[in-house]
């Protein structure tokens, strides 16, 4: 019976077959761009989740951003660097400040030239290259004074070398020292495009 039975629902079998084949097919055509749409999906949310977990740790970090701004300017570190001026402005205040601070010490200045285009690392180096005599003493206070100095302004590249000098014997004479150096401050390089 089962035998006569298939034999005369052949072909209904075959049609079901051919039918159920073609409706699986059908899923999976449809179904795997679903799938893949889901996957995408999944990815992007992942992403959106990590960029919301570092914006709120930036929102965590906005009180400690401004304790921090505070003590900065509370203990005047802003006074430390120069703000937002051009490296022309900046070698015209080397130079004012430093030929002052020279010319109270009571040294001969003999130079004074701009350094120009140099760099290091990622800071710009701008500053003055200074050429003058002056006694040990008075040489040590303007080193003491340049360091003091806000803002702050480094000494680089010293030369020192006695001065020779003529005259009388018996007459006491103090020695001079001829000094070359360079005074610079540091400036973050400024890519094109870039705000200061």
């Amino acid at each position: 019976m089962n035998a006569s039975w298939l034999q005369s629902h052949r072909q209904g079998l075959a049609s079901l077959t051919i039918a159920a084949a073609l409706f699986l097919l059908f899923v999976a055509l449809v179904a795997t761009p679903l799938i893949s749409r889901w996957d995408r999906y999944q990815l992007e949310l992942t992403k959106d989740g990590r960029v919301m977990q570092h914006l709120q740790a930036m929102l965590a970090s906005r009180d400690d951003l401004e304790q921090a701004y505070a003590d900065f300017q509370q203990r005047g570190l802003d006074r430390w660097v120069y703000q937002a001026a051009s490296a022309e402005a900046i070698e015209l205040d080397i130079q004012k400040r430093v030929t002052d601070l020279l010319s109270t010490q009571g040294v001969q200045v003999r130079t004074v030239s701009a350094l120009r285009g140099l760099q290091r690392d990622d800071h710009q180096i701008v500053g003055m290259r200074f050429l003058f005599s002056g006694t040990l003493p008075s040489v040590l206070t303007v080193f003491d004074e340049i360091e003091l100095m806000r803002p702050l302004l480094l000494i680089e590249d010293v030369r020192m070398s006695p001065v020779l000098q003529g005259g009388r014997r018996d007459a006491p004479q103090k020695q001079l020292l001829e000094i070359e150096m360079s005074v610079v401050t540091f400036l973050p390089l400024v890519s094109e495009g870039q705000e200061p």
